[in-house]
């Protein structure tokens, strides 16, 4: 197991199949003796957790799932079988071939004592997934032979399978992040153990936030979503954690931002600083009014002077907690720039820069934090057929217009229509990932985690989410049972009971009050409509019947229709804390009342209640800048 392996799933089976295979000298459609079990993990090519070394392709046989061939595809984008595969996969012992591109090496194999043997007596095997797994998989004559586990959550189960491999600051913050999401609130009970043996306990406190009892957050603070605290740590008035992870005995002062980093213990942060996307070590100050870029790794015991700019990308370490080991290092830093060094660390901090010049800054993001591997993995958006007939006959009309294709795959026109078909197919996924979250709660980030990786693979925005997300959730809690028209209790109660506060924040976090402006938008249009098509059961559905019951379309009366409605619709969305109401609402009100209205707008927005709700919205936060 390799060193930076985190793993949550039952490996019982794996494990007996392994012994059964070693134990009966089993050989499979190769030949080769088995000798190791490799765990993986099911991925999307834009998934958070995977790494570049990851873009390989798996060729695994059906039954047995040994894994007779691995393709990496780094530098090509499709596989080519050769005569040879194709001939193993006809022979009476196969029973086919899969290939998988989901699939990733976790760090975790069950071994043979012959591994060890093998390891003995080749000096060119120094890691097993880079070295040893390739080459007696690709090996013409196969004496020995690796069989591959995925970790799967199996049906009745109530745990979910997770498995990675932390190898860099991203993989292992976004590691952090899905244990927080996946096996805390609701799924365990209400406090969790922070570390092993007596360590305090964090519970949970609503919006994805744990915290220790002995924690001492100040006035006007905002924790999250998602955030850890740990225990005896201090924080100033007016300071907003977001997607982060604080250890403990930390001192953070008043006014300070903190957005998707980790800090380790007894850091202290001063007054007004910004801190995004970064790593900070034990033992680290950074004094007032100092900014630190994305993607930034600040060592242990380094200080920070003040009102200093840390670059992204910047990694700054204190010499004295090298190992001696590490004393070239020293050398190698020496002849850094001193007068860049002082203007980022200040006169009065303490550190040194770590050279980066052998790291492209495209390197640095495939490993830093608050950046992604997507934009260096080119996937084209999945198409998707209606209707099998439809698709035959697309495929026919293709075949007649071989001959003018090259003009028509050109114009404007094919070119307009080619996009609507994808903004359709990506709004038809996400729709339905969401209408599952929401009928599912309990499977709430998983859905979300699916639209993140969907929406990646599809080079779309979190805001374009949002915009497709709005309206489901709109008509999902107007027609269901424990819904309705806008009431404080109710809707709240539902937001918390179907996780919706999750499902925007995941897209919505980041977001600026103007970026939401187009949402309200979407709210008036959802509350101008009388009547909504919505697709209801046929019937009751019986035992049994599994989950293939027909569903019908009907149109039925909209709850949320009416200009009375839609302030309430703002009313409740501004208490339930959704969408930045505060902010953006106003913002959006000025946008179209500035603007012509149609006809029909105008009973919406001329309403005096809607007037009076945006004008103390603004008079709220001009009060607030006042105490500021």
């Amino acid at each position: 197991m390799h060193v930076s392996s985190f793993i949550r799933a039952d490996i019982r089976p794996a494990i007996a199949a392994h012994k059964e295979r070693t134990a009966t000298k089993f050989r499979g459609v190769s030949g080769g003796e088995a000798v190791m079990t490799q765990l993986l993990a099911r991925a999307s090519p834009s998934n958070a957790q995977r790494l570049l070394d990851d873009d390989v392709a798996l060729l695994v046989e059906s039954q047995t799932k040994e894994v007779i061939a691995s393709f990496s595809l780094k530098k090509r984008a499709e596989v080519e079988l050769g005569e040879d595969l194709i001939q193993l996969a006809a022979t009476p012992s196969s029973c086919g071939f899969q290939v998988h591109y989901d699939l990733v090496d976790i760090g975790v194999y069950l071994c043979a004592p012959k591994v060890q043997e093998l390891f003995s007596v080749s000096f060119d095997y120094v890691s097993v997934k880079r070295d040893f797994i390739p080459d007696l998989i690709n090996r013409e004559i196969k004496l020995d032979a690796i069989y591959a586990y995925v970790l799967e959550t199996q049906e009745g189960e109530n745990d979910v399978a997770y498995a990675s491999c932390c190898t860099d600051p991203r993989t292992y913050y976004h590691t952090c992040r899905e244990a927080l999401e996946r096996w805390t609130y609701p799924l365990v009970p209400d406090t969790r153990t922070a570390g092993s043996g007596h360590a305090p306990q964090l519970r949970y406190r609503g919006r994805g936030v744990y915290q220790a009892d002995s924690v001492s957050p100040g006035l006007r603070c905002e924790l999250g979503p998602l955030v850890a605290i740990e225990d005896s740590t201090t924080i100033g008035d007016g300071t907003t954690i977001r997607h982060s992870f604080i250890g403990s005995k930390c001192k953070i002062g008043r006014n300070v931002l903190i957005e998707g980093s980790i800090l380790f213990g007894n850091v202290e942060i001063c007054d007004n600083v910004k801190i995004s996307n970064s790593l900070l070590f034990t033992d680290i100050k950074i004094l007032e009014d100092t900014r630190v870029g994305d993607s930034c790794v600040l060592g242990g015991g380094v200080t920070i002077g003040r009102g200093r700019v840390v670059p992204p990308f910047t990694r700054i370490f204190l010499p004295s907690r090298l190992r001696k080991s590490e004393a070239e290092v020293a050398d190698a830093v020496a002849h850094a720039d001193a007068h860049t060094e002082k203007e980022i660390i200040g006169e009065d901090g303490e550190g040194k820069l770590w050279p980066m010049q052998r790291w492209s800054t495209e390197k640095l993001q495939t490993i830093s934090l608050g950046c992604s591997t997507a934009p260096f993995i080119k996937l084209p958006l999945p198409s998707f057929a209606v209707d099998e007939d439809e698709s035959s006959e697309e495929e026919e009309s293709d075949d007649e217009a071989v001959s003018d294709g090259e003009a028509s795959a050109s114009s404007p026109v094919a070119s307009h229509k080619r996009d609507q078909g994808d903004d359709s197919a990506f709004a038809s996924e996400i729709r339905a990932m969401c209408q599952e979250g929401l009928s599912e709660p309990q499977h709430m980030q998983h859905k979300v985690l699916e639209m993140k990786s969907f929406r990646l693979a599809s080079n779309k925005t979190d805001l374009e989410v949002a915009q497709v997300i709005l309206p489901v959730f709109l008509e999902t809690i107007a027609f269901a049972a424990d819904g309705g028209a806008p009431k404080k209790d109710t809707w709240e109660k539902f937001i918390a009971t179907r996780r919706a506060g999750l499902l925007f924040s995941s897209f919505l976090s980041n977001a600026h009050p103007e970026d939401l402006v187009p949402l309200w938008s979407i709210c008036l249009d959802f509350c101008m409509r009388p009547t909504r098509t919505v697709s209801v059961c046929s019937g009751p559905q019986k035992e049994g019947e599994g989950d293939d019951t027909e569903a019908e379309t009907v149109t039925r009366d909209n709850p949320l229709f009416g200009s009375t409605v839609f302030c309430s619709l703002c009313e409740v969305l501004h208490s339930c804390d959704l969408l930045d109401a505060d902010l953006s609402l106003p913002l959006w009100y000025r946008h179209k009342t500035q603007g012509d209205l149609r006809e029909d707008e105008k009973a919406f927005l001329n309403s005096p209640r809607l007037k009076a709700f945006v004008e103390w919205l603004e008079e709220e936060d001009a009060s607030d800048e006042d105490d500021e």
